[in-house]
């Protein structure tokens, strides 16, 4: 997933409280404020 914000506490408190995956930094520019997230989905086992 590709993200480009200005607010990241906000988009990643949103990430960490959804329960359909875990999420991981992959690449991160600073400066241009651009951000890769490796997603794993949560298998549910209902």
């Amino acid at each position: 997933m590709f993200i480009h914000t200005n607010e990241l506490g906000k988009f990643t408190h949103c990430l960490t409280d959804q329960r359909y995956f875990k999420f991981e930094q992959y690449q991160v520019s600073e400066e241009l404020r651009n951000y890769h997230y490796q997603l794993h989905p949560i298998r549910s086992h209902d």
